[in-house]
C-alpha cells in the first residue's frame, strides 16, 4: 500500500489534477492581472509537485477558458 502510494503518476493523471487545483487558483485570482495569475497559479502548482509540462498544459487550459 505504501509502495503503491510512492509511485509517480501517470501524466495524463498529473495533468487532470494539476487542471483541477489550476481550475481552483484562477477562481481564486479572478480580478488580477493576467500575468500576476498566471505566475501565482504557476507556483502553487510547481510547489504541490506537479511537472512543468503539466503545469503549462493546466495554465493554457485555465487561460484559454477565460
Amino acid at each position: 500500500m505504501i509502495r503503491e502510494a510512492l509511485e509517480p503518476l501517470d501524466s495524463e493523471t498529473e495533468q487532470g489534477l494539476a487542471l483541477k487545483v489550476a481550475r481552483q487558483k484562477a477562481e481564486q485570482f479572478r480580478g488580477e492581472d493576467a500575468r500576476d495569475a498566471r505566475r501565482k497559479i504557476a507556483a502553487a502548482l510547481m510547489r504541490r509537485g506537479f511537472s512543468w509540462s503539466a503545469c503549462a498544459a493546466a495554465l493554457d487550459a485555465v487561460l484559454a477558458d477565460g
